[in-house]
């Protein structure tokens, strides 16, 4: 069976498990997949996880939701492609089957968080996502402006976070017995490749082994290929590595904070190099700070990747009512920053015209609250948001 719009069929609940909610070394959940672990709620109603992987995708919990997507029954834990679906945005489960299309169900794939490490500070990120947050956080504190932040970001700029130590895990304890059949591994952060238990749990695939006949896709944000990383890349049998990245030039080192881009176009070209890789995602998080910088970064990508098969998956960046998503710009803004790309190439572009066209259906213009969220983190970051935004937008913020 293929997952279309038409069905609600998805191969992740048929095929794979995700553990990335943690308390220190305790599992909160386990799910299908990252969309329905982004919100941490237990969308399952797990009462006990202190299981192993393989019993979990074979509890009735699991038996349950692969019956409904069979069945054509919209499940409610996976609500979160639902919601896309219905506002004309392509959601993960159209590509659960990118190229495993063995419909049986049979547990393959793993995706893992182990920590919030991470060597960047991303704008829309937060705490839970990098640990670099924290002496943010304390900036914030002593000057009193951390429920500024807290309303500007919609309370996505948590004072704390669940921190996560998993590697000691009975759930990691039994991938690393069973990495034969564990054939597709997946892991995000944090930066996966800044974890030094992600590195160790790469070459433990290799020393078994396993790496020949195993598949990675990690998401990354794509700044450490290194020598050590590209000598473990290469070793598995093919990469689907999704990077995210935001913009170029200015617009992606006001937002990729404190990296710059040339240091991450230099880690890029490397990792492109490889001989493995069966396709490169990119994971563009769209906002008001970069809907202007999109046709840039379209031919930047274009020109870099053009050896490779590609596409990129625009999202637009959360909560949408914090204060830099794009609903809260003003339409017209909107309808030029769509004009700027409709006559450029986009069959490798998921999501893009769909979420500008969903930003003005839903608009909620809100200057202020926009113009909180940019200054306040320019204060933290010693940054000066009109050397670096589109002059449309710096013009409608300050006048």
């Amino acid at each position: 069976m293929k997952p279309e719009k038409h069905n609600t069929y998805c191969d992740y609940p048929f095929k794979q498990i995700a553990i990335k909610n943690w308390n220190k070394d305790k599992l909160l959940e386990y799910t299908p997949c990252c969309m329905m672990s982004t919100s941490g709620d237990n969308k399952m109603n797990w009462e006990n996880v202190n299981i192993t992987p393989i019993e979990a995708f074979e509890n009735e919990r699991f038996e349950k939701l692969r019956l409904d997507l069979l069945s054509n029954v919209k499940n409610e834990s996976c609500e979160t492609c639902w919601n896309q679906e219905d506002k004309g945005i392509e959601s993960a489960r159209l590509y659960s089957q990118e190229y495993d299309t063995r419909s049986f169900s049979n547990l393959r794939q793993i995706d893992i968080t182990l920590s919030n490490k991470c060597n960047l500070m991303c704008r829309m990120c937060n705490y839970g996502n990098s640990h670099n947050f924290k002496k943010e956080i304390l900036f914030f504190k002593k000057h009193n402006l951390l429920d500024q932040i807290q309303y500007a970001t919609s309370d996505y700029y948590p004072e704390k976070t669940l921190m996560p130590n998993s590697s000691n895990s009975m759930q990691m304890k039994w991938l690393k017995d069973n990495t034969k059949k564990i054939k597709v591994l997946k892991a995000s952060g944090g930066e996966p490749f800044y974890d030094e238990r992600i590195r160790e749990l790469l070459k433990f695939y290799i020393d078994n082994d396993d790496a020949k006949s195993t598949i990675l896709e990690f998401d990354t944000n794509g700044t450490l290929f290194d020598d050590d990383v590209i000598s473990l890349n290469e070793k598995f049998k093919f990469l689907n590595h999704s990077i995210s990245i935001d913009g170029v030039d200015n617009i992606y080192e006001y937002i990729r904070y404190p990296h710059s881009f040339n240091e991450f176009n230099k880690s890029l070209r490397r990792y492109l190099k490889l001989k493995n890789i069966f396709c490169v995602h990119y994971a563009f998080v769209l906002s008001s700070l970069n809907i202007f910088n999109v046709k840039d970064f379209l031919f930047y990508i274009s020109s870099v990747s053009k050896d490779k098969d590609f596409y990129i998956n625009f999202e637009k960046v959360r909560p949408y009512d914090r204060g830099t998503s794009i609903n809260l710009l003003p339409i017209y803004l909107l309808e030029e920053a769509k004009n700027d790309i409709l006559d450029l190439e986009q069959k490798n572009c998921k999501n893009l015209i769909s979420s500008i066209d969903d930003a003005i259906l839903n608009n909620n213009v809100n200057k202020e609250k926009m113009l909180l969220e940019i200054t306040l983190l320019d204060k933290a970051r010693n940054q000066n948001f009109k050397k670096y935004l589109d002059k449309r937008l710096v013009k409608w913020l300050t006048k």
